[in-house]
């Protein structure tokens, strides 16, 4: 039997970017619709990383990285999308019934 199925669509939707950003200690100004911080994916000395904070993706203009919330949380950690999906179901606190399957 192969490893079970995870609801990765279902996860992006109701996880938080904010909860993410907390999680890593990334603080941006204000967390209301787009925000820019700086991006933890290359030594960045100005904002680079632009965060869409509602429809959960990013963009780096330096470094060209972007993607979705599970994408960042992979990219950052080193992980692959399924080990992605159990950080950010955990960092937002979803109920067992909303969290995907591991």
């Amino acid at each position: 039997m192969g490893r079970p199925w995870v609801d990765f669509a279902t996860l992006r939707d109701r996880a938080s970017f904010a909860a993410v950003l907390a999680r890593y200690n990334i603080v941006p100004a204000r967390l209301t619709g787009q925000v820019t911080v700086l991006c933890p994916f290359h030594d960045d000395r100005q904002p680079s990383l632009s965060i869409h904070l509602e429809r959960k993706l990013f963009h780096c203009f330096a470094c060209q990285a972007r993607g979705d919330i599970l994408d960042f949380v992979a990219r950052l950690e080193q992980l692959t999308l399924r080990e992605a999906a159990g950080i950010v179901a955990a960092c937002c606190a979803m109920s067992p019934e909303e969290r995907p399957v591991r």
